[in-house]
């Protein structure tokens, strides 16, 4: 049997039936394809690569096979060693007057500590795949006044072209974090409850990260867990702080994903 994969507006080519399970992944994969036009001919083989690293023979050949028809170059002047980063930040500043700002870690209500939060941010490696992925922060500051981030562990893959056998595919190497001021998710896992001035401990703490006891370690020292006494009085007061922040958006964080580790 022959299916028809639409690349272009009428354009299409005939490709071999393959498992439809992979359907979906073919819309994607149009997607990035897409994306993948705007970087110099050279180099898009080798992003591409990195995205479907030991991917299924059959997802392969089919990314292969449709590079024939994306010969063109760019149209884009690069002016650095670095065309994807350079072009990520060409696209950000195109969409600039309407990028949601709210999230970005510069707008921090704590500027004192900047420094420290970015350096928190930029943590990543087999350490940080001990943490949880979604972590609500409240940071006590000086005069005694909360501020709440959310850090989001980024999970790296080989692949992402199938659902199923994660564990095979994770790159434990390349995790990173993402950190943004107020709530992001609605499926916390944990929360960590610090001073400022234990921002540093915090951060070589979680940098010397190498077991899941290590990772108890670093609860029994920041954590609210459900057994705390504390722990419906301090997500009151984070329901309350989300309400103020984003009345529109904010509900009940759900906790059935809660750890208590």
């Amino acid at each position: 049997m022959l299916q028809h994969f639409p690349l272009y507006p009428g354009i299409s080519r005939i490709t071999p039936n393959i498992n439809l399970k992979h359907n979906m992944d073919f819309l994607r994969m149009e997607g990035e394809e897409n994306v993948l036009a705007f970087l110099p001919l050279s180099m898009r083989g080798t992003v591409q690569d990195k995205w479907y690293r030991n991917a299924p023979d059959t997802v392969l050949a089919h990314l292969h096979s449709n590079r024939r028809l994306y010969f063109q170059n760019t149209g884009i002047l690069y002016k650095t060693q670095e065309p994807w980063l350079e072009f990520t930040g060409l696209w950000k500043q195109h969409l600039k007057p309407v990028l949601d700002t709210r999230y970005e870690l510069t707008d921090t209500t704590l500027p004192s500590a900047l420094s420290l939060l970015k350096q928190l941010a930029a943590l990543k490696g087999k350490a940080v795949s001990y943490l949880p992925e979604t972590v609500f922060i409240t940071i006590t500051d000086t005069q005694q006044q909360a501020h709440h981030f959310t850090l989001l562990r980024n999970s790296a893959h080989s692949n992402v072209s199938e659902l199923f056998k994660e564990d095979d595919r994770r790159l434990l190497d390349e995790d990173t974090l993402t950190l943004v001021p107020g709530f992001l998710g609605a499926y916390p896992n944990a929360f960590y409850r610090l001073g400022v001035h234990q921002l540093p401990n915090l951060i070589e703490t979680i940098k010397q990260l190498n077991s899941k006891e290590s990772y108890t370690d670093l609860s029994a020292r920041f954590a609210i867990r459900r057994t705390n006494p504390q722990f419906w009085s301090h997500t009151d007061m984070l329901h309350a702080a989300y309400r103020k922040s984003f009345p529109i958006e904010a509900g009940l964080f759900d906790f059935n994903r809660f750890e208590n580790r």
